[in-house]
């Protein structure tokens, strides 16, 4: 099972969008900044975010057009 949340990440000059997933079972997992391709932010990216999680790491992935 996945923790899945649409996040709000601040910046300097406004908040972008971004989407967090981690396994629910791990207390302390190891951190990936997942940065988008040229597409862009998309289901996609979540669903490969997903396949990070369930290896045992929180994935984030920030909308980096926001």
């Amino acid at each position: 099972m996945l923790l899945e949340k649409d996040v709000k990440i601040g910046t300097r000059t406004s908040v972008m969008q971004g989407f967090a997933v981690a396994p629910a079972d791990c207390i302390s997992a190891p951190s990936i900044i997942f940065y988008m391709d040229a597409p862009g932010y998309r289901e996609e990216l979540r669903n490969m975010a997903r396949r990070i999680a369930k290896a045992g790491y929180f994935c984030i992935i920030p909308d980096m057009y926001y």
